[in-house]
Order: C-alpha cells, then structure tokens, then sequence
C-alpha cells in the first residue's frame, strides 16, 4: 500500500531574475518547477534554515571563548602569586618592630611611585589596543615586565 502525502497548494511571487533561472531548469525533461523547489526548500531546511550566519558566529563566539579562558587563567596566575606573595612578606615582618616616621614615609612615595608606574603602563596598553588590533600571539606580555626600580625611589 503507497501512502501518498497530503499536498498543500501555496502561491507566491518570485522576481523575474529567479524565476527565469527556475524555467531554465525545467528544460531537462522530467523536471517540474515544482519539483525543484520542493527540493530546494528541503535542502534548505535540512540545513538548518539559517545555520550559515550561526556558523559564523560560532567560529566568532568561539575565539572570544578562548581570548576569555586564557584571560581567566593569567588572572588566577596573578591572584594566586599575589596572595603568595602577601602570605610571605607578612609572615616575614611578623616580629619586626614598627617603622619609623621616615621609613613609612619613603614606603609611602615608593608605593604611590609604584601605583603611578601601573598607571601609566596601563593606559598606554590601553591607548595601543585603541588605536590598532594587535596579533594575540605577537603582544607583549605586560604581566611579565619587570618594575624598574628607579621609577620606585
């Protein structure tokens, strides 16, 4: 026994451009018009009715995926040395006597040195990834520069 489907009539318009290109394929014989575009209709869908801009962003979304993964990770690197880093230098000076008016002012400067240094290096990160987009693999690794120690005195 055939079950045939149930069809459903449907009129539209196409411009002129597509619908000469559809009779020029109905020139084979046993083509119909109908036909092809029940086929393409079928191929379309298949495909997901729209998955070319998906696969678009994808290829887009999953870049910035990885730009966010590695990100995270230098910043768990930093968080983590810094965390080690104030562990150590308060278990360092646990038993030492309190500073002197001079000596906590010049700590003072060199901190507010310190923090300008930061400062500056940031913005000017900033103002190069403002004015041109940079190679991930070829940017320096600011993360990684050492303080120099006359912009600290």
């Amino acid at each position: 026994m055939i079950v045939r489907e149930r069809k459903v009539s449907h009129r539209f318009n196409l411009p002129e451009s597509l619908s000469q290109r559809l009779h020029m394929l109905t020139r084979e014989p046993g083509s119909t018009q109908t036909q092809i575009v029940v086929d393409a209709l079928v191929a379309f869908l298949d495909r997901g009715a729209g998955s070319e801009i998906d696969e678009r962003y994808v290829i887009r979304l999953d870049r910035l995926n990885r730009q966010l993964n590695r990100i995270e990770r230098r910043v768990d690197f930093i968080s983590e040395a810094l965390g080690l880093f104030i562990q150590h230098q308060l278990t360092a000076v646990a038993h030492e006597p309190p500073f002197e008016a001079a000596t906590a002012h010049l700590g003072k400067r060199r901190y507010e040195a310190f923090l300008q240094l930061v400062w500056r290096r940031m913005s000017k990160t900033a103002r190069e990834e403002a004015s041109a987009p940079r190679d991930e693999e070829a940017s320096a690794d600011h993360s990684s520069q050492a303080v120099n120690r006359a912009d600290l005195d």
